[in-house]
This record gives structure tokens, C-alpha cells and sequence, in this order.
């Protein structure tokens, strides 16, 4: 069993606001006054979109996700109108968790996000709306990963030594443990793109191997085989950090 560095990746995150006559657009627009202050905004937004695409202690993430939805709604008020900013206090006053609220649910609908993974590729998302706020950061992850040695258990087509090296030459190749480690983290239900990356790797076992392994990666159910889950199995995410390295304002409100 060992733990070590999850590979550093580049996410881009695009982070926009549905147009509406709504106190979210109220509550945004408020923050908006203040360059400093959207700018804070706006990492939050882009490192809490990268944090529950990964999942890693959703528990802890929910109770962070009120936390830091009061503390924009608290931090507008007093640039919101009388009769809005009455309403929001009232709302701040209950206890209850604030994203199954009216005003969270509003909110988590309206300020939308979504993740590419190309750094080249700059283009708006396509369900982005032509009008309105729209940023794009660049989030850097990494953390940490705990690798143990998978062991195969039931009737398999493939056996646990060839599994642990397959293992070991996607743990060889930089490229391929990188995105392995990839999928492990944002990717977790892609069946195609882990029997893509297994594919590749096999490519460095020996002959009398790699035609066992290429026909069972196209078994129809393969991702419920004891092989697979034993290969998935034994590299599980640790911890995860991000970083906002790069922001850009495309529109404002």
C-alpha cells in the first residue's frame, strides 16, 4: 500500500449567470460592484463546481456549500433593495439548509458552471446563455492518491498477475497514469474512458497476454468483471486541492 501525489491537471471552469429578474441577479449584481469582491466570488464558485464533480466527502462539501452561499447573501445585503433585503434576512434566519431553500435552489440554478478539460479549447460552453455574466477560470488539482496491489476475486477471464501489470504499466507511463488517475478522481462512472486507458496501457505486456486482456476490455460487461474491479479499485483519491491560476471576465452582467 502506498500513497503519493495525484498528477497535476488544468480544469477550465466557465461560470455564468442565467439572466432572470430574480434577487439572485440582485444578490450577483451586488457583488459585481465590487472588482475584489466578484473576483472572490467567482474563484469560490469555480473551485466548489471542481469539489462536488469530484465528491470527495460530499458530507463536509454540502455544509461548506451553505456556508458559503449565507456568506455571499449576507455580504450583499446592504446593496440590496429594502423590500429584497428583508426577504433574504428572513431566509438567513432559518436554519434549514440553504440550497434546498427557494432562494438556494434559484440560486444553484442560475449560477451555472461547467468543466472542460482542453486548455486549448477557450469557446463558451454551447448551454451557455449569449447575454449576461460570464467568466472563465483556470483551476489547477492535485492531492493525493492511495495505490494498493488489486487482487482479482471470483472466475475471471484475466488473472491477478496480469492485472498487476497492467497495474504497473499504467503506473510506468506518465501520460497514461495521469489520466488514469484522472478518471479516478472526475470520471469515476466512465466505463469507455477506463477501458480506453487500459487498452493502451496493455500495449507494454507480453505478447502471450495483451490478446487476453484486448478481449476481455470488449466484453460487453466488462466494467462488472472481477478484473475490472479489481484493477479500478486499487487507486482511490486521498485528498484534493485546487488552485485558481488564471481568470478572465469574458462578459459582465
Amino acid at each position: 500500500m502506498a500513497e503519493e501525489a495525484l498528477p497535476l491537471r488544468r480544469y477550465l471552469v466557465w461560470i455564468w449567470v442565467v439572466p432572470s429578474r430574480s434577487v439572485v441577479t440582485d444578490v450577483v449584481g451586488a457583488i459585481a460592484r465590487d472588482p475584489a469582491r466578484l473576483e472572490r466570488w467567482l474563484d469560490a464558485e469555480a473551485r466548489t463546481a471542481l469539489d462536488f464533480r469530484v465528491g470527495l466527502d460530499v458530507a463536509g462539501l454540502q455544509q461548506a456549500r451553505d456556508a458559503a452561499m449565507r456568506a455571499v447573501f449576507r455580504e450583499a445585503l446592504p446593496d440590496l433593495p429594502a423590500a429584497t433585503r428583508g426577504a433574504l434576512e428572513a431566509v438567513l434566519a432559518r436554519p434549514d439548509y440553504l440550497p434546498m431553500q427557494p432562494i438556494g435552489a434559484a440560486y444553484v440554478q442560475e449560477v451555472a458552471t461547467a468543466i472542460g478539460e482542453n486548455p486549448r479549447n477557450r469557446k463558451p460552453p454551447a448551454q451557455a446563455p449569449a447575454v449576461g455574466l460570464l467568466a472563465l477560470h483556470v483551476v489547477e488539482a492535485g492531492g493525493t492518491v492511495r495505490v494498493t496491489v488489486p487482487w482479482v476475486e471470483g472466475r475471471s477471464a484475466v488473472s491477478t498477475a496480469t492485472v498487476r501489470a497492467l497495474l504497473e504499466a499504467l503506473h510506468r507511463d506518465p501520460r497514461l497514469w495521469a489520466k488514469w488517475c484522472n478518471l479516478c478522481s472526475i470520471h469515476r462512472g466512465w466505463a469507455k474512458g477506463f477501458s480506453s486507458c487500459a487498452r493502451e496501457a496493455a500495449a507494454a505486456l507480453p505478447d502471450s497476454e495483451r490478446p487476453a486482456v484486448l478481449a476481455w476490455l470488449e466484453e460487453r460487461e466488462w466494467w462488472s468483471t472481477p478484473a475490472s474491479c479489481a484493477l479500478r479499485g486499487c487507486v482511490s483519491l486521498q485528498t484534493f486541492t485546487s488552485e485558481v491560476t488564471e481568470r478572465a471576465l469574458v462578459r459582465g452582467l
